[in-house]
This record gives C-alpha cells, sequence and structure tokens, in this order.
C-alpha cells in the first residue's frame, strides 16, 4: 500500500476529493453508508487500485452490495481511468479515521448527524451549554 502523490495515472488528493463528493450525496438517501464512508480515507495499492479499510464485515456486505458499483463507476468516470479498481479490507483501528470532537458543540453536532431527533429535544426543551 502506498501513499505517494501518484500511482500509475491515480492521484491521490484527487481520488480522495472524488470520493468526498459522492459519499456527501449518500448524507438523504443512504446515512448509515454515508457516516461509515464518510470515516474511510481512500488508500492507493500497488495497482493502481485502491484499499478501503471498513470496521466491521457488516459495513462491508452493505457497501458491496448497495454503494460499490455507483462509487466505482463514478470514480472511474470522474479520473478518466476505466482500470481502476477498489479492493476492501476489514481492518484495524490504524486504518479508520475517528472524528475528533472537542468541544461540546461538535459533540452535539456529531451526535445529531446519527440521530436528527436530538435536534428536536435540544429545541423543545430549550436546551443549552452552560
Amino acid at each position: 500500500m502506498h501513499d505517494t502523490a501518484f500511482v500509475g495515472n491515480v492521484n491521490i488528493n484527487t481520488v480522495r476529493e472524488n470520493y468526498s463528493q459522492y459519499v456527501e450525496k449518500l448524507k438523504g438517501e443512504q446515512p448509515r453508508m454515508y457516516s461509515a464512508l464518510k470515516l474511510i480515507v481512500p488508500q492507493l495499492n500497488e495497482d493502481t487500485g485502491l484499499t478501503f479499510y471498513f470496521q466491521n464485515n457488516s459495513l462491508l456486505d452493505e457497501y458491496k452490495l448497495r454503494v460499490k458499483p455507483s462509487l466505482l463507476s463514478h470514480l472511474r468516470t470522474a479520473l478518466n481511468n476505466e482500470m481502476l479498481e477498489i479492493s476492501e479490507v476489514v481492518a484495524d483501528a490504524e486504518h479508520i479515521e475517528k472524528p475528533r470532537l472537542f468541544s461540546d458543540n461538535e459533540k452535539l453536532q456529531h451526535m445529531i448527524e446519527k440521530n436528527p431527533a436530538l435536534q428536536k429535544l435540544k429545541t423543545r426543551f430549550n436546551l443549552d451549554f452552560d
């Protein structure tokens, strides 16, 4: 696995930018996959391909079923590289990017993303941080 600027004709920064754009489109349609894919940082591998590290087999199976074909098509088109391939691995913690939440507001916003009903509760009961 490489994290160099280029492997073949694939630029990792362009890959990550196009990947992020695709993932953002999933936010409303597939919130569970959006949350899972948001934590993945695509890595270049030896064969002008990408490796995605998943937290568990359940997410990996759902990704393969619901997302992989359209994501691969999107990246191939955006990168103008029909040879691009994606391999997946269930990873240990070092390959999964964890959001770093420092302030109370960041923590609350993260929880609201996972459960929008929290925003309603916050508003309804006029809750705020002291």
